[in-house]
């Protein structure tokens, strides 16, 4: 529970309401690719995803850039799907043929590539998330760090500045590379670099954003072992945003305040102070039955279980 998983992402997905883009033979196929998926179709996955193969086919017959974004989208919904059926390294295969395209395509174009980068970056950023979740670490650090450094040489060629009102990407989907890169970089124990990556994104959504809490909890759990005291400041930092009025009831900042508190534990355990470090994890137990969080609660159950032997 030391680090959260929510992020932001720039991934995006482009044949749904495109539809009239397509030729015909690969519309078709499409149409009833994207009814079977839906409610109305049943959810009948495995149908879904023998129409969007066949979809994808068509586009090759009829000459389609691969790289556009109809037949990336086309790619990337099927990923997607992949996805829902739990074939994750399936998916990844997908978003690797997706970004090797675009990549290519950035380096064969003379026009303006910004449209063609941002669209690589959101990708790069979904499949760095999966590679991640697949104990794929090292791909998963090249895939991000490669989307890191577009993201960069595309701001300097712009002569701007993270975080500039009118820079080409969002505050959000810049965050969402920093931090997915730090995410894997904090996993990969390379926390000295990880953690100027989570304050970078800090300016991104400063409080009372409640994202703000997610990322005060990263870089808490990335100095636990290293530096204690300023890992109890940062804990401390997320705690208080989470408890503001205004983020009481928002579920972002609910399921920080847990892991803030959890936090708060297992720093002051980690100090010798286990009536402090008993009373944060009882205070986080009570919220994780109030939000009918199980794994938090219990974690919960396993740390107040190992103060009691110490």
């Amino acid at each position: 529970m030391g680090v959260s998983v929510t992020a932001f992402s720039i991934y995006q997905s482009y044949s749904q309401n495109h539809l009239h883009n397509f030729p015909e033979p690969v519309a078709k196929p499409l149409r009833r690719a994207l009814y079977y998926s839906s409610d109305s179709g049943g959810k009948e996955y495995g149908k879904s995803l023998l129409l969007y193969r066949d979809a994808i086919e068509q586009s090759k017959q009829f000459g389609m850039d691969p790289s556009s974004d109809e037949v990336t989208g086309l790619k990337i919904q099927m990923a997607g799907l992949l996805e829902l059926l739990e074939r994750k390294s399936a998916a990844a295969t997908v978003y690797t043929n997706v970004l090797s395209v675009l990549n290519n395509a950035v380096a064969e174009t003379d026009s303006d590539k910004s449209v063609l980068r941002k669209r690589a970056i959101g990708v790069a950023v979904k499949l760095g998330r999966l590679q991640e979740e697949l104990g794929l670490l090292s791909s998963a650090h090249n895939t991000l760090e490669r989307a890191t450094t577009s993201l960069l040489e595309e701001t300097r060629k712009r002569g701007q500045s993270i975080g500039e009102s009118n820079h080409w990407l969002s505050n959000e989907e810049t965050g969402g590379v920093f931090e997915a890169f730090a995410d894997v970089l904090q996993a990969q124990g390379k926390v000295d670099y990880a953690v100027p990556l989570y304050l970078q994104c800090l300016p991104l959504c400063r409080p009372p954003h409640c994202h703000s809490v997610i990322l005060m909890n990263n870089i808490a759990a990335a100095l636990a072992m290293r530096n204690p005291a300023d890992a109890l400041q940062w804990a401390h930092k997320s705690l208080e945003v989470s408890e503001l009025p205004e983020n009481t009831k928002d579920e972002e900042c609910q399921s920080g305040r847990l892991v803030s508190l959890f936090n708060l534990g297992m720093i002051t355990e980690r100090q010798g102070n286990l009536q402090k470090a008993k009373d944060y994890y009882k205070r986080a137990g009570h919220l994780a039955k109030e939000l009918n969080d199980h794994t938090g609660a219990s974690k919960v159950d396993k740390a107040l279980e190992r103060l009691k032997s110490l």
